[in-house]
């Protein structure tokens, strides 16, 4: 099964990249032996980084350890599907490595409902892998407030309120 295959693979330092703990393995396998006895789809999510940070992770081989498992996992759950979102290109839209700001987390949740709304009109297949297109702005999220003006804005009822 999956934990002999993280055993048995030629770098299982890679692994611990994708899940810590061996409890984290004995959930997951749960978890989709769970959803599939039901019927349940599955969508693992693979979110879109800064483009330095997902060169960075690929030139080291981080990502392997989680194509791996996830591979392994989809060859034994028919019912897990995975949307790769990792090199979609969101440049200029991260204000650290990993959290997209207001317009990259508007352009993602597009796509990414785009990604699920065709999913929902299609029979499960298994070991199904999509690719998430390249970042495209969208202006759906224009006027919503961001983190630093939703902070100042209740700065400013707080002083209001004192």
């Amino acid at each position: 099964g999956f934990a002999e295959a993280k055993e048995q693979d030629e770098n299982p330092k890679q692994w611990a990249y994708a899940f810590a703990t061996a409890a984290s393995v004995t959930y997951i396998d749960e978890f989709l032996a769970a959803t599939a006895a039901r019927g349940i789809r599955v969508l693992w999510v693979l979110p879109p980084c800064a483009p330095d940070w997902q060169a960075y992770r690929d030139r080291h081989g981080l990502e392997k350890g989680y194509d791996k498992a996830l591979r392994l996992l989809q060859g034994k759950y028919a019912n897990l599907s995975v949307v790769d979102c990792r090199h979609s290109q969101y440049s200029g839209v991260f204000p650290d490595s990993t959290h997209l700001d207001r317009d990259g987390s508007t352009s993602f949740s597009v796509a990414l409902a785009d990604v699920v709304k065709e999913l929902l009109a299609t029979q499960p297949q298994p070991g199904r892998w999509w690719t998430l297109p390249e970042y495209c702005p969208s202006t759906m999220g224009a006027g919503l407030p961001d983190l630093h003006e939703t902070a100042l804005a209740l700065d400013e009822k707080a002083k209001r309120t004192r």
